[in-house]
């Protein structure tokens, strides 16, 4: 399916982000994304896809406003519902976390709180944004685990997150990041270290969900056969910068960019290897020097 002609709903531009240089002796900075842009629109499901350090997830984190310590944003515009979420002061820009944009982040056992139950951890969301009182809070925690197709919800509002399988702690964050229906939902690697079956009820659930709830999605990811599979627009990244946008149903047929290639050569739909882990790729052809 073709988004082009939808209208925006985030329109990212010339992001640009560096660290302080690590090491003994060493000086400046180091450059971790250098230029990238790309457009979400109304409703689309959109992949930035890359390798690890190719700078997509502090892309997703730069909207959010959580660049970890000392990173620090040099330049870009992130035009979101009409306003530039990058000149947002603190306050409003913690009143759009997990109300109108929600994260799914990669990692849901360190991401979730150990010592509370998760339903008082997705209560407290609503409580925060939306004022809900006690009651309210814990009736809709439980409608929201319904909603992520969790069985029993009741029982599990009241489990701990080390009582839950990695799916299910998944599915928990996803409802978190659902519980102020927002109109954008960013999934940084929502499937890392789920098994295949698993992998694609997560991945059926958050696209469902985008339609019941009219959201767009923003995910993160370095498996092209995902993207190919889900997505509406596949953005390519590597070290830093887009090397290429199209749709993601033409990802594998008119790819043009030297990396993707590269990238595509090491997908399992091209029979090179079976699963590949988001690390460096040091076995691609001879085509990533070109690019």
């Amino acid at each position: 399916m073709s988004i082009q002609s939808m209208p925006p709903l985030l329109s990212l531009r010339d992001l640009a982000i560096d660290f302080p240089a690590r090491g003994p002796g060493t000086q400046g900075v180091r450059p971790a994304v250098t230029s990238i842009g790309f457009d979400i629109p109304e409703g689309g499901f959109v992949a930035l896809v890359g390798e690890s350090g190719s700078g997509k997830s502090l892309t997703a984190l730069s909207l959010l406003g959580l660049l970890p310590p000392g990173a620090r944003r040099l330049s870009g515009t992130a035009i979101f519902e009409n306003e530039d979420i990058f000149r947002l002061e603190a306050a409003p820009l913690r009143a759009l976390r997990g109300s109108r944009i929600g994260m799914i982040f990669q990692e849901p056992m360190t991401s979730l709180n150990p010592v509370l139950t998760v339903g008082s951890q997705i209560a407290e969301v609503l409580y925060l944004h939306l004022g809900l009182p006690r009651r309210a809070a814990q009736s809709r925690t439980v409608e929201l685990l319904d909603a992520v197709r969790i069985n029993d919800p009741r029982r599990i509002a009241n489990a701990y997150p080390h009582e839950l399988s990695g799916g299910m702690r998944q599915r928990v964050m996803i409802a978190m990041a659902i519980a102020c229906h927002p109109r954008l939902l960013i999934a940084d690697e929502p499937t890392t270290a789920l098994d295949v079956t698993i992998q694609a009820q997560i991945l059926e659930l958050i696209d469902s969900l985008r339609a019941e709830l009219s959201m767009a999605v923003l995910l993160i990811t370095h498996d092209l056969d995902i993207v190919a599979q889900w997505a509406d627009r596949a953005v390519i990244a590597r070290a830093g910068q887009v090397v290429e946008a199209l749709d993601a149903s033409r990802l594998f047929t008119h790819a043009q960019a030297p990396y993707t290639r590269a990238l595509l050569a090491a997908s399992p739909r091209q029979g090179k290897v079976r699963h590949y882990t988001d690390g460096p790729l040091t076995e691609l052809p001879a085509i990533m020097g070109e690019a």
